[in-house]
């Protein structure tokens, strides 16, 4: 018998115990599948990788000699320490950091509303200001989180830069505004311009 022989062999051997194992699991409770949804995912996994992948002719006839060597592999599988969980963690990291960078997208380019709160209410322009407003809100908020990621024994890790560079053009633009605000108030209430808000501070 050739290897690819042996190794189809093999192949209809696990089919055949899978159908047997599947033909029984249809038969249970609907909580009874649940719990075997596991199991019976893997040891579909392990008769698709035999269908692809052959193995030495010893190897072949150690498994066709064994009364049920896919229950014996997927048992094997289990207590094996594989980087399962690990390979889970990075999808849902890799997620997250996909919406993150989408969001950022998007902060970017949200245009900065650059009037203020009295302006957009007196022309019925509220929602654009609150959108901006929450917008420059996150950006001090990324500013932040980037500098407390980032400092660390009196030192500051440049790497923030890069982290907090998308939203140093909504602050321009916002401190622009408040100055513009600030002009506007003083130049109606000279007498009161010294309590006029600091330039410095960019929230609306």
């Amino acid at each position: 018998m050739t290897n690819e022989e042996l190794n189809t062999k093999v192949y209809e051997k696990l089919y055949a115990e899978q159908e047997k194992y599947k033909g029984w699991l249809l038969t249970q409770p609907p909580e009874g599948i649940l719990n075997h949804a596991y199991e019976y995912t893997v040891r579909e996994d392990i008769v698709l990788a035999m269908e692809y992948h052959d193995i030495s002719d010893e190897q072949a006839k150690a498994l066709l000699s064994s009364p049920s060597p896919l229950d014996e592999i997927f048992r094997d599988f289990e207590q094996i320490e594989g980087d399962h969980m690990d390979v889970i963690r990075g999808c849902i990291e890799t997620r997250a950091n996909d919406i993150l960078e989408e969001q950022r997208l998007a902060l970017l380019q949200l245009p900065v509303y650059k009037e203020t709160a009295a302006y957009a209410r007196d022309h019925g322009e509220l929602d654009q200001w609150r959108a901006s407003h929450r917008a420059n809100t996150s950006c001090r908020d990324a500013i932040e989180d980037a500098i407390a990621a980032n400092y660390k024994d009196n030192r500051l890790n440049m790497a923030c830069l890069k982290e907090a560079s998308c939203v140093s053009n909504r602050i321009r633009i916002a401190r622009s505004r408040k100055a513009r605000a600030v002009a506007r108030a003083s130049s109606r209430h000279p007498a009161h311009s010294h309590r006029a808000c600091p330039v410095s501070s960019w929230h609306s």
